[in-house]
C-alpha cells in the first residue's frame, strides 16, 4: 500500500483533461476545418495526420515518465498488465499509426482483398471500415488490412503517374502485360493504362501508382512476376 501512496492523482487528472482537450481540439480542426481547404487537400491531410501522431506520441511519452518518475515499480505492472491483456488491440493500434504515418489509404479510396472489397468510411488507430458492395458495414482490424494484399482500385488523390521498362519473353503479349498491371495492388486500375511494345522483348508500362513511396514495390513486382512467367 506504501507504494501506491505515491502515484500523483493530480497530475493523472491533470493529463486527461489535457489530453480531452487535445482530442476535442483535433475533432474540431478535422471536422469543420480540414474538409474545407480547397488547394493541396491531400498534402494537407497527410501532414496533418503525422502532426497528430507526433503530438500523441509525446504526450503519451511525457505521461509515461511522470508515472515512472512517481513508481516505478506500479508503472512497469500496469503497463505489462495492459500490454498482455490487450495485445492485440495496441498491434492494431500500431498498425493504424503506420498506415496514417504513410497516408497508406484514405477516408474514400476503394480497396479489394480476398476478405472484403467496398469504399473506406473510416480508417481509425486501431481498426478501420469499410463500406461493401451491399451497403454493409465491414469493421476491418489494421494488422489485417496492413499486412493483406489488397488492390486499389480507385484513390482519391495523391495518385502519380511513372514509366517502368520491362523484359518480357517471347510468348508474353500486350494482353498479358495488361493483365499484370491489373493484378497489381499498389496501382490505381481506374487511371489510364499504357503499355507500348518497344522491341521483341521490350515494353514501356506507364500506369498511376497510389503513392510515390511504392514505386519499388511496382518495379520489384514487375520483376517478381516476369521471372516466374519465363521459368
Amino acid at each position: 500500500m506504501r507504494s501506491l501512496e505515491n502515484i500523483p492523482v493530480s497530475d493523472i487528472l491533470q493529463f486527461l483533461v489535457t489530453g480531452l482537450i487535445i482530442a476535442l481540439v483535433f475533432n474540431i480542426i478535422n471536422s469543420y476545418i480540414i474538409p474545407f481547404i480547397k488547394e493541396r487537400q491531400a498534402t494537407t491531410i497527410k501532414w496533418w495526420q503525422r502532426i497528430q501522431i507526433i503530438i500523441w506520441v509525446l504526450f503519451v511519452a511525457l505521461f509515461y515518465v511522470r508515472m515512472l518518475q512517481a513508481n516505478i515499480i506500479v508503472t512497469v505492472i500496469m503497463s505489462l498488465f495492459l500490454f498482455g491483456v490487450g495485445f492485440n488491440y495496441w498491434r492494431n493500434v500500431f498498425a493504424g499509426v503506420l498506415i496514417k504515418f504513410s497516408n497508406q489509404f484514405r477516408a474514400g479510396d476503394i480497396i479489394s482483398a480476398d476478405f472484403a472489397q467496398g469504399q473506406l468510411s473510416a480508417i481509425n488507430l486501431s481498426q478501420t471500415k469499410l463500406i461493401n458492395d451491399k451497403g454493409e458495414l465491414v469493421v476491418i482490424p489494421n494488422t489485417k488490412i496492413r499486412t493483406a494484399v489488397l488492390k486499389q482500385l480507385y484513390k482519391k488523390n495523391n495518385v502519380q503517374t511513372h514509366s517502368f521498362k520491362v523484359q518480357v519473353a517471347a510468348n508474353q503479349n500486350t494482353e498479358d502485360l495488361y493483365r499484370l498491371v491489373l493484378n497489381c495492388p499498389y496501382i490505381s486500375a481506374n487511371q489510364k493504362i499504357n503499355v507500348e511494345k518497344k522491341s521483341k522483348e521490350e515494353y514501356l508500362i506507364q500506369v498511376s501508382v497510389i503513392d510515390n513511396s511504392f514505386v519499388d514495390k511496382v518495379h520489384s513486382y514487375f520483376e517478381r512476376t516476369l521471372l516466374n512467367a519465363q521459368t
